[in-house]
């Protein structure tokens, strides 16, 4: 997976007002795949799905993921996170017209 982020795409939400955007290259044998997430700000764990989200391939039967836990190589400490670059704002005006009716 390769970590993205986009504006006005669909959006699966992990948290209230969070998002992690990824690609997922789907080059596996067709089966089912746990996503999981292990934010450090709520309970943590996976039981009955939290924290999780099954990735199925087309043809997969609608079954529980076998795969195992992996521990993460790369840890993601929310209060880590900081804007990587510099950030500008729109130079131009913005014109817009509304109309009613």
């Amino acid at each position: 997976m390769s970590d993205v982020h986009l504006d006005h795409s669909k959006t699966e939400y992990l948290l209230l007002g969070q998002r992690y955007s990824i690609v997922v290259n789907a080059n596996q044998k067709v089966d089912n795949y746990w996503i999981r997430a292990a934010p450090n700000t709520v309970p943590p764990g996976f039981d009955n799905g939290r924290n999780s989200a099954i990735l199925r391939y087309k043809g997969a039967p609608t079954v529980d993921p076998t795969t195992p836990l992996v521990e993460s190589t790369q840890p993601m400490v929310e209060t880590n996170l900081h804007v990587s670059g510099a950030r500008t704002i729109c130079q131009q005006p913005v014109k817009r017209s509304l109309s009613t009716g």
